[in-house]
């Protein structure tokens, strides 16, 4: 009887585990070119993924590859990673800590990229793990020196203006055009607001600087061309609490945040990334 019910046990142990393993419809693509159209368990890797899980059918045994098998993959409507190699200075994950040596010791290592945006068929971006950046122009890719070792995890485009946004808070921008962005743009010369999380999905919270009570305050989310996608005004609004917005509704992209104290205006850009 011990036996019996020792095997049940474990048994509802065994399937109740392996229910927990999520598998989301994806594909693959191998080192020969050929897409697959996959299942593939879904896992928020937050270093640089050594493979995939994968099973052709729900019902199938899961299969195992190594990143050094397949050249790009991608779990619908959640993460999209591509390998590629690059050049990674590891002296120092702290950009003030990095060496001197005017030639550095690289590593030759292999980075998957995290986020990939097109404007158009002809300017596109794409970033990932260890600073790894890239911009798509003239119909190549050109590798960038970002100037930082950190994670970064969101792209987009405006006019001639790339961004990617990365961990603590990284904002790099580069412009292709012949407008230098931070020339007279306001949005430069304004004290900038505290948002985050930055990309943002379903909500982004923000502080407005320096704290205090502003009788009323006129919150706004519009794009590069003033065009407003949120508002809302509050009062008695206190600078030091966190307050928030919901950014569901809003597309994939890069925006700006204001809030205008009637004596002040405050800026930040912002990228919402679903």
């Amino acid at each position: 009887m011990k036996f019996c019910i020792t095997f049940s046990l474990l048994f509802f142990f065994e399937v109740y585990s392996f229910s927990q393993i999520e598998y989301n419809l994806g594909y693959y693509i191998d080192n020969y070119g050929k897409r697959n159209e996959c299942l593939i368990e879904n896992f928020d890797w937050k270093n640089n993924p050594k493979g995939i899980s994968f099973k052709m059918e729900q019902s199938d045994f899961p299969k195992e590859t190594n990143i050094l098998s397949i050249k790009e993959f991608e779990i619908y409507n959640f993460s999209k990673y591509i390998r590629a190699y690059t050049k990674i200075d590891r002296s120092s994950q702290d950009i003030n800590k990095l060496s001197s040596d005017k030639n550095p010791v690289l590593n030759d290592e292999i980075s998957s990229l995290r986020s990939v945006f097109f404007s158009d068929e002809n300017k596109g971006i794409s970033a990932g793990y260890g600073g790894t950046l890239l911009i798509y122009s003239a119909d190549k890719w050109t590798r960038e020196n970002p100037g930082t070792t950190r994670n970064l995890n969101g792209t987009a485009i405006t006019g001639n203006t790339y961004y990617a946004v990365g961990d603590g808070g990284t904002i790099i921008s580069k412009n292709l055009g012949n407008k230098d962005i931070t020339g007279n743009n306001p949005e430069d010369m304004a004290e900038k607001i505290e948002a985050y999380p930055n990309p943002c999905d379903e909500t982004l919270n923000f502080k407005i600087p320096g704290g205090g009570l502003y009788p009323k305050v006129k919150v706004s989310v519009t794009n590069a061309n003033g065009q407003v996608f949120l508002q809302k005004e509050y009062s008695n609004l206190d600078g030091d609490q966190e307050n928030q917005i919901f950014t569901s509704g809003l597309k994939n992209g890069l925006y700006f945040l204001q809030a205008d104290t009637g004596s002040e205006i405050f800026k930040t850009k912002v990228i919402v990334l679903h």
